[in-house]
């Protein structure tokens, strides 16, 4: 059964919340959760049974202070309702391995750069890298406009002074048509489709990993995304919506990897199982991400190109979609994006190729 209503402290004292026909409603404070809890289950008891009549409760005060715990505990409970698997992943990580052991019982209101230089120094002894770092200060900063929303005084802190300087990325050139294809030939029969997919359709490795039969129409070569394997809290691998509204889609297959469509159909299926990549060691029998990427390391070995990760395989089939001639839009809705400035970089390799054409013109 749905628990009724939810728990949120206010000043170290607890309060239901819920909902009736589309208006919140509290309950007075009390001194602990039991409580509480209790009062919500004798509210519950009197809506169902046409006992309750509308009452109007004063908002809590806004919050003068509050403890770094409670405050955690309430933005997991929301996390919980809103955030995405991945991201309560890393709120929990960085919860349980950073902040709280540092910030468990300070106040909030007290919260000042030297609590962020204690967090920096921690990290720094344990060498994690710049984007680990930026990354876990970004959760940090977020918890805290979490907190000043609920009505906590919060300080405004200069997040700045502590955040390492990103080191500018080497570019990765994708992968050229050819050289995808040597790649491909030297994956294993029974996983040349995934990786072709990835490739030509541009496909995230959740959305690849999630596929199932009837998501393929092989007569009109069409491939349908409507889920997405994800991470959860505990690195177990569980089904989930796509990335994005954006990432419910269907796209055409190219009619080059046909022959592989057909050769995994009819060779490759469990008739167990609707998964088109059914892993049975992996798991919850979903194709791991790791072994993707060891299968992916050997075969650009094999081939003789230069190693990429996965989800550059994606970036190689939307770049190479582009030199098509795709526009902004099209590039737009095979990739799943609802930003336009995510895809313009397939944009300008398309820009760059028609350069080069041009400047042959006449000669």
């Amino acid at each position: 059964m749905r628990r009724f209503g939810t728990i949120v402290t206010r000043s170290g004292k607890y309060l239901g919340r819920y909902k009736k026909d589309g208006t919140t409603y509290y309950t007075p404070a009390f001194p602990t959760r039991r409580e509480a809890e209790r009062e919500l289950k004798i509210i519950n008891g009197k809506i169902l049974s046409g006992e309750w009549e509308e009452e109007h409760p004063p908002k809590p005060d806004p919050v003068v202070s509050a403890l770094f715990k409670d405050m955690w505990e309430a933005r997991m409970l929301e996390a919980q309702k809103t955030a995405s698997p991945n991201s309560i992943r890393a709120y929990t990580s960085a919860g349980n391995k950073y902040f709280l052991p540092l910030y468990k019982d300070k106040n909030l209101s007290t919260f000042t750069l030297s609590d962020l230089r204690k967090l920096a120094k921690k990290l720094d002894a344990q060498g994690v890298s710049n984007t680990t770092f930026n990354n876990i200060f970004g959760l940090l900063s977020g918890f805290l406009s979490f907190a000043r929303k609920q009505g906590v005084h919060v300080p405004e802190l200069d997040f700045s002074a502590v955040r390492r300087k990103r080191k500018p990325k080497n570019k990765r050139d994708a992968l050229t048509a050819s050289q995808l294809d040597a790649v491909i030939s030297f994956i294993d029969p029974s996983l040349r489709l995934a990786f072709a997919l990835a490739g030509y359709c541009a496909l995230r490795y959740g959305e690849v990993a999630a596929l199932t039969v009837s998501d393929i129409d092989r007569q009109q070569l069409t491939v349908r995304v409507n889920k997405s394997v994800k991470r959860a809290v505990g690195g177990q691998l569980i089904l989930g919506e796509p990335k994005t509204s954006a990432g419910y889609r269907t796209i055409t297959i190219p009619e080059k990897i046909k022959p592989m469509l057909d050769a995994h159909f009819a060779q490759f299926l469990d008739g167990k199982d609707e998964r088109l990549f059914y892993s049975p060691a992996g798991p919850a029998g979903f194709i791991s991400d790791r072994v993707l990427l060891n299968r992916l390391k050997k075969a650009c070995r094999q081939a003789g190109v230069p190693e990429v990760v996965f989800h550059e395989l994606r970036h190689t089939g939307l770049t190479l979609f582009a030199q098509a001639g795709a526009t902004l839009s099209e590039l737009m809705y095979r990739a799943g994006h609802s930003d336009a400035k995510t895809v313009m970089v397939y944009q300008h390799a398309s820009l760059e190729r028609d350069r080069e054409l041009a400047s042959k013109m006449g000669y």
